[in-house]
């Protein structure tokens, strides 16, 4: 008689490194592996740093390199790395970061003003 293996539709989708399927049951907390590999994988998920940084382009310390971070961390989002509440952290630090990039090239663009002449006295 030979040995019973359920259908392919209902087994873990795990393969080991010499190729072998596991012959597992899939779990009901995951559509494709069974309890013992689930675990195992949100063991490895969990030991995953966090993909948490605005460097994605460099220096920021031009608008195009803070938008390219802004980019990036969308990117991180959508693809699941960060959650909404990281993302938005790090986005509004994004956001002061270009408002204060801004305001020191406004700065420097302006001339210097000598010593007294066009300031209004305060008082």
């Amino acid at each position: 008689m030979p040995d019973y293996k359920p259908p392919d539709h209902n087994r873990c989708t795990h393969r080991q490194r010499n190729g072998h399927r596991c012959t597992m049951l899939l779990c009901r907390e995951h559509p494709e592996l069974c309890h013992f590999h689930y675990c195992r994988w949100l063991k490895e998920q969990d030991k995953r740093p966090p993909r948490l940084s605005l460097v994605g382009a460099g220096q920021l310390d031009n608008p195009q390199a803070v938008r390219r971070s802004l980019k990036h961390v969308a990117r991180e989002l959508v693809e699941g790395h960060m959650t909404p509440e990281q993302a938005h952290v790090l986005s509004k630090l994004g956001r002061l970061l270009l408002f204060s990039t801004r305001t020191t090239r406004k700065r420097r663009s302006r001339p210097a003003h000598k010593s007294g002449v066009g300031r209004r006295a305060v008082g």
